[in-house]
């Protein structure tokens, strides 16, 4: 999964949108409750504390232990590291699994194979993302960002899927407000942007510099950010 270094997992842990639950909420049922959850790339704990607005309790896993090493502490989340390969619970473990952001690197036929292995019949599994569009924020911004090959619509697709099937797929937009402070730590937890930006300022971490130039940017020290959404769900048949 992504390498974070230190100084990025600090921006990761110290803002991210609150939108984990939003998304959550068009893909469950209303006023569905689980016992057991379980994220799978739990990064700092945001994704998992969303699930467990749906669970009694959550397991949160993370190969990044500088993620782990700043994840939020909450009553209903435990976390653990992940070694990339078995996931470290029994079989029959969890009524509802997600990846929030995290497929993309996870994805493999092992990774599916021990998602249907933990999982309880008739469990809920649940993949989303989403994309922060910066496009309106102009030059100054938008030329710190490099071509990726990363895709936010992955699912399951091209793997053996026995055991699981798709039932739902949800491609959206919506909308949130960050101030210029906020957006600074959301754009340095891409690690390229951060790198960039670093460079250009020629300072080792280009936060304060990068709000200097947001505020000028900014009406009232506030931005209103579009954001694509995709997720998909399945269940264990």
């Amino acid at each position: 999964m992504t390498d974070y270094t230190h100084p990025i997992a600090r921006h990761y842990a110290t803002y991210r949108p609150l939108l984990h639950t939003p998304i959550l909420e068009r893909l469950l049922p209303k006023e569905v409750s689980f016992q057991t959850g379980l994220d799978i790339g739990c990064g700092t704990g945001q994704s998992a504390i969303a699930l467990a607005g749906f669970c009694d309790q959550v397991f949160g896993v993370e190969p990044s232990r500088d993620m782990l090493q700043m994840a939020i502490p909450h009553p209903q989340v435990e976390y653990h590291h992940y070694n990339g390969k078995k996931l470290p619970f029994p079989d029959g473990s969890f009524e509802v699994v997600s990846f929030a952001g995290s497929l993309f690197y996870a994805k493999s036929q092992t990774m599916a194979d021990e998602v249907v292995r933990v999982s309880r019949y008739p469990a809920t599994l649940l993949i989303y993302d989403f994309e922060v569009l910066f496009d309106d924020l102009g030059s100054q911004i938008t030329q710190h960002f490099e071509a990726s090959d990363y895709d936010h619509t992955i699912d399951f697709s091209g793997l053996k899927m026995e055991g699981l099937n798709k039932v739902s797929a949800i491609r959206d937009q919506i909308s949130f407000s960050v101030t210029s402070f906020e957006l600074a730590h959301l754009l340095l937890s891409v690690k390229a942007v951060y790198h960039n930006f670093a460079a250009t300022f020629k300072v080792t971490d280009p936060y304060a510099r990068l709000v200097d130039v947001l505020k000028t940017l900014a009406i009232d020290n506030r931005f209103e950010l579009p954001v694509a959404i995709f997720a998909s769900r399945y269940n264990l048949v």
